[in-house]
């Protein structure tokens, strides 16, 4: 009642002085009221819990929601900017560790990753008939008991998903289950569309079907000219043509993707939500804050990403097919060579309209199609956004369209106007003299030379190996090799700095891609190594490197989980990032670095965290049934495997010499290297070894304790405790966590048999054993013991003795 009155004189007396010009005794038995009735909503008193815990009803809907999470369902549909989406919420970069922090597990579902089991038509990918797989249905189990969301993905997930996905989710096991569909309007959709589905062809130049090297079907780029098997791209005005006759014209509305889509699940799921693309601001942060509030680190991170304008990448929209269309009209007329392929002379249209700044000219549009289209477009918006629909809305929705309209997308290429333009004629022209050599058939398999990609990942040994490339120069050359080491800092890769440093939505470079392309024509083997070639990079190397002209083997190292970690604490622990006033450190270029630590901690220096504590943190969002997938040279084993044939491991505790082992064992036809190694004539030194941190460690706790002057450097300090203890043979004690060892411990053993399931054994098993034991006795994977140090007399003098 304190706080009542205290609060009503707050307002009553605010009131008076501000508004002092109008104050009366009316004013102040209004304002009584006012507040009165403010009171009564109980928002300024406390929730009186012990009444709410003796109602049942409370009570028993508390119970029914503890430690329910929610799920989320993101059915798509195609062209919506999934791809966008899923980028984010896969990529570590972007949003993967922040979902992680926000108890997300993401998983993408489709019949590929084996979430379905369906029928598949003979003709063509197409699914029916499909089921949940026990792998989905594990997965969602194995999530709910973890005490985890989840958000489920596919822009594939249409009407032959929904019943499925019904079967497999019980709304009784989570707080809310929410379906969302993704709306795009209709013109852009249907352009999108035409262009998705005739940018490639799934039949050779016999017409036979496209299917991979496991007999699936699949499609590629066009190669050939129709006259040579080749398919002809439509026209958008043909293709729509087409597209729509099998609909009913007086519903087209209901026939909008996701118009479709969410009709298709509203007869499964009760809350089936519509997320419009079309809002200001980005797509990543729109929908992450409005469809997954929950998700609130997310969003907030990518709110803050926005304000500090730093822009979010998205996925690109393909090629206009105009160029195409405008390659097959002018090869088939007789304008170009004979001899040109379909892939340079579209590369090459595409680069004189880009070049000069000249507009594709377009025939008027088929009015009766613009006709359909438009009013398509305004009874679907009807239909989604009901209650956004009124006049002024849909003023709005026909300026919209007539904007479009004026872009020319859907209207078809005037290819009479474009061979009676001189300047293009006279570039078709200039291809003529073009050497067309580089764009020969590809080499049978004897003629191909080898091209070697070293992924990584990180302290498994590479800088030792890419220093003794460098070394290996002479011999590398006799063997025919050319060595790059590949990074976006060599301009081999362009990438979008993410509002957390890292590196995304990476694209190899044309100066990567000539590497490749110049060492092909010269006959030359090729060599290309970073340790940081992980699941941002696999991508766009992909994109470069063509199976049919080389031999490609991709090599990713193994070392065992107990060493490594062990050597990653050491890596990013043995440096900071920022100075005494806790700035990031940039360079003169404005690049980020790191330096040893050289202020004490009352000075604004780092303290280096025990490993245990290091540990905590760095596996804190992981499941311990997670750990083997996390383990580094798994995942980049399970990046780079479906997109290349040939994914070789390379086991770093093999016996003998790490540079003479991955020579000769791993790289083909370099026997100069390999035999001037063997021979032991090169010293190859060992290059970025781990650092011992304990030395730091210890002397931090010291001088926290008042044992060391201040004058003296926190890098003094350590130099003179390693020198220490190696004339005295003096050691630091150690204190070690037998939970975390033992998880240690059969993360081990766990990844060793995922790595190399066919050499696993009881033997192996008991090899790993003692390796542990004896990596454990060290105690490296053991805390520095500062406390049971100090207590030593002999440390206690050692640090007073130093001044």
């Amino acid at each position: 009642q304190e706080m009542i009155d205290e609060i009503r004189g707050w307002l009553l007396d605010s009131e008076k002085e501000v508004l002092s010009s109008t104050w009366t005794e009316k004013t102040k038995l209004e304002l009584n009221q006012t507040y009165e009735l403010y009171l009564q909503k109980g928002k300024l008193c406390d929730v009186d819990f012990n009444a709410v815990f003796s109602d049942d009803e409370w009570v028993s809907f508390l119970s029914s929601i503890d430690n329910k999470k929610d799920l989320i369902l993101h059915i798509g549909p195609q062209k919506t900017g999934s791809t966008t989406l899923q980028n984010a919420w896969a990529s570590a970069q972007e949003l993967g560790e922040l979902l992680r922090q926000d108890h997300f597990s993401y998983k993408r579902i489709n019949p590929w990753t084996g979430a379905f089991d369906c029928n598949v038509g003979v003709a063509e990918t197409r699914f029916s008939n499909c089921r949940a797989s026990k792998d989905l249905k594990e997965f969602i189990a194995a999530e709910i008991a973890k005490g985890r969301n989840l958000l489920l993905s596919d822009e594939n997930l249409n009407e032959n998903f929904a019943e499925a996905l019904r079967s497999v989710i019980d709304e009784a096991q989570f707080r809310e289950v929410k379906v969302v569909a993704v709306y795009r309007r209709i013109h852009e959709w249907l352009f999108s569309w035409w262009k998705q589905l005739n940018q490639y062809t799934n039949k050779d130049a016999d017409g036979n079907l496209l299917v991979d090297k496991d007999g699936n079907p699949t499609h590629e780029p066009h190669k050939h000219f129709p006259e040579h098997g080749g398919e002809r791209v439509p026209s958008f005005g043909e293709w729509y043509k087409n597209f729509v006759q099998r609909f009913n014209m007086d519903e087209l509305a209901s026939e909008h993707p996701s118009v479709h889509v969410v009709n298709s699940y509203k007869a499964y799921f009760d809350h089936v939500q519509v997320f419009d693309m079309h809002q200001d601001g980005d797509l990543v942060t729109n929908f992450m804050c409005q469809m997954i509030p929950e998700a609130t680190k997310s969003c907030s991170a990518l709110q803050t990403a926005l304000e500090n304008g730093v822009e979010l990448p998205s996925e690109k929209e393909s090629d206009d097919l105009a160029y195409d269309i405008i390659s097959v009209y002018t090869y088939e007329e007789g304008f170009v060579r004979k001899d040109i392929t379909r892939p340079l002379l579209n590369a090459a249209v595409k680069f004189f309209f880009e070049k000069s700044g000249a507009t594709i000219p377009r025939k008027k549009c088929d009015d009766e199609m613009v006709d359909q289209i438009r009013n398509w477009f305004y009874e679907s918006e009807k239909i989604m956004f009901p209650d956004k629909f009124n006049p002024s809305r849909k003023n709005e929705l026909e300026q919209v369209f007539e904007s479009y309209l004026t872009e020319g997308n859907i209207c078809d290429v005037d290819l009479k106007t474009i061979v009676n333009n001189h300047d293009f004629l006279e570039f078709l022209e200039s291809l003529k003299e073009l050497d067309l050599t580089p764009y020969a058939d590809p080499p049978s398999d004897a003629e191909k030379n080898h091209l070697v990609l070293h992924v990584g990942p990180q302290k498994t040994g590479s800088s030792t190996l890419q220093a003794a490339w460098e070394i290996l120069g002479p011999e590398l050359d006799q063997d025919n090799y050319r060595f790059r080491h590949v990074s976006p800092e060599a301009s081999d890769f362009d990438c979008h700095v993410s509002r957390w440093g890292g590196y995304t939505d990476c694209k190899a470079t044309d100066n990567l891609k000539s590497f490749i392309e110049e060492s092909q024509k010269s006959g030359a083997n090729v060599l290309l190594s970073d340790e940081n070639l992980d699941e941002r990079f696999a991508q766009p190397l992909r994109d470069v490197i063509d199976d049919s002209l080389w031999h490609v083997t991709v090599v990713v190292a193994y070392r065992r989980i107990h060493e490594w970690l062990v050597s990653w604490y050491n890596q990013i622990n043995k440096t900071t990032n920022l100075d005494a006033n806790g700035k990031l450190l940039i360079d003169e270029n404005g690049n980020p670095y790191r330096e040893a630590h050289k202020y004490w901690p009352d000075e604004g220096g780092a303290r280096i965290p025990s490993f245990s504590s290091w540990y905590s943190e760095f596996t804190q969002n992981w499941d311990p049934s997670e750990l083997v997938d996390n383990h580094r040279s798994l995942k980049f084993f399970h990046e780079y495997t479906p997109l290349f044939d040939n994914v070789v491991v390379y086991d770093m505790h093999k016996k003998g010499d790490l540079v003479t082992n991955f020579m000769c064992d791993i790289i083909p036809r370099a026997d100069h290297s390999c035999l001037k190694l063997q021979n032991q004539q090169v010293n190859i030194p060992i290059f970025n070894p781990s650092v011992q941190l304990e030395t730091d460690i210890l002397s931090v706790y010291a001088y926290d304790q008042g044992y060391i002057s201040k004058s003296l450097s926190r890098q003094e300090v350590a130099e003179a405790v390693t020198k220490y203890m190696k004339e005295s043979d003096k050691s630091i004690p150690r204190l070690c966590n037998a939970e975390m060892t033992k998880e240690v411990f059969e993360w081990l053993v766990n990844s060793e048999q995922a790595m190399f399931p066919d050499k696993w054994s009881p033997k192996r098993h008991a090899e790993l054993t003692e390796a542990f034991k004896s990596f454990f006795l060290t105690g490296k994977l053991c805390d520095v013991d500062v406390e049971e140090a100090m207590r030593d007399e002999d440390w206690i003098d050692f640090f007073q003795s130093l001044g």
